[in-house]
């Protein structure tokens, strides 16, 4: 479904909206724009129950015609000056833009959980020590640049990979203060965990192309260490911060488990690439 600004011209931005539990999934996040879009703008919802979101990314940014395109995820909402930000981010010819991630009223025990495993980089402050990789969750890039490398997310508009190629062909990426969204609560985790092993299968897979065989199966033995690493990664990050730091104790038991999923997600994804090289 999209709502498409008319005329010739193309808009000046889309706003590519995408949620993986279906349209009931993004209302709240469209319903948070509603009072930004003017003539100049366009939105393209990607909604469908059972899909991985970048998957979803990839379909609206496929279909998107702004100068700009805007990255958020159902479960993310944009502050009221989320669209005026996003072009201010763009004004001195940055390519690609991401933005803070914070927790948003009323979150249960499961969603600090699920904030911590996905977004514990990206709370503010945002410290000019740390690199962190743009979340998709609260990007935007200039739309000629994504334009001119559809190859990179034909699988689907998976950050990293598509990153990588956008530097290696030197265009500026950077991380700002200025532009927020909030996770909100209501997070399903079964639903949680069987994402995280889809995106673990995925991210195995797009790591090992390329690799000897010997290498992708030396890299598969790290799977046990990967949910007590990712957990700490993530607890330097809020503790760092100073902020929500009760909260990320008591969410370790259920973090560890959200990793293991991811971790099984990986290696699987890494053995199907090894039986896939062992062919070639």
């Amino acid at each position: 479904m999209s709502d498409a600004a008319g005329g010739a011209r193309p808009p000046a931005l889309t706003i590519v909206v995408a949620a993986a539990s279906g349209e009931a999934g993004v209302h709240d996040t469209v319903a948070a724009l509603a009072g930004q879009l003017d003539d100049d703008i366009e939105i393209v919802v990607e909604a469908r129950p059972g899909a991985l979101v970048p998957e979803l990314w990839a379909e609206g940014v496929r279909r998107a015609r702004g100068e700009l395109v805007g990255l958020l995820s159902g479960d993310a909402l944009p502050d009221p000056d989320w669209v005026q930000r996003t072009v201010e981010l763009h004004r001195d010819g940055t390519t690609a833009a991401g933005g803070p991630i914070e927790p948003g009223p009323g979150l249960g025990a499961t969603d600090w959980a699920v904030y911590f495993c996905r977004y514990a980089a990206y709370g503010l402050p945002l410290l000019a020590t740390e690199y962190v990789e743009i979340p998709g969750d609260n990007a935007s890039y200039r739309g000629d640049a994504l334009r001119a490398h559809a190859p990179a997310y034909a699988e689907g508009f998976w950050e990293p990979f598509v990153h990588r190629v956008l530097r290696e062909d030197g265009y500026s990426l950077r991380m700002a203060t200025t532009r927020i969204v909030r996770f909100r609560a209501g997070t399903d985790a079964t639903a949680f965990r069987r994402q995280r092993f889809a995106h673990g299968r995925h991210h195995g897979e797009l790591r090992s192309i390329g690799l000897p065989r010997r290498r992708i199966l030396l890299e598969a033995t790290t799977a046990p260490l990967v949910p007590l690493l990712m957990t700490a990664r993530a607890g330097r990050a809020v503790f760092r911060r100073r902020r929500h730091r009760l909260r990320f104790v008591a969410a370790t038991p259920l973090l560890l488990w959200f990793y293991g999923w991811w971790a099984a997600g990986e290696l699987t994804g890494r053995l199907r690439a090894a039986v896939r090289a062992r062919r070639r």
